[in-house]
């Protein structure tokens, strides 16, 4: 597998978002999250494109709004949460496995 970055800038936050990206044998880019700050900037990715606040965001899950910001910093409060955020947002399980291994999380 090969690697390479991209660079994508969100004005709204004033950052430059580094996201890593995995050729995958067929061809395809597969993202790969490793930590709580790369799963929090893909969180914002998919807020922003989704077009929801936390709030938003927390009603569509049935939960109170801060447990996504519980969540985003890897807060005991907020981890059981962690995998419905990733799957209400359209992520990919498979993206996110050696995340949730590290941080024993969904286990």
């Amino acid at each position: 597998m090969e690697n390479c970055t991209i660079f994508l800038t969100l004005s709204t936050y004033r950052d430059i978002i580094y996201v890593s990206f995995l050729q995958s044998d067929e061809g395809k880019e597969r993202l790969m999250i490793k930590s709580y700050k790369e799963f929090e900037k893909w969180v914002k990715i998919e807020m922003i494109r989704q077009e929801l606040t936390q709030r938003k965001l927390a009603e569509r899950m049935g939960i109170a709004y801060p447990r996504i910001s519980e969540a985003l910093h890897g807060r005991k409060t907020g981890l059981a949460f962690i995998v419905p955020l990733i799957q209400e947002l359209g992520g990919n399980m498979e993206e996110f496995e050696e995340f949730l291994e590290i941080n024993q999380i969904g286990r």
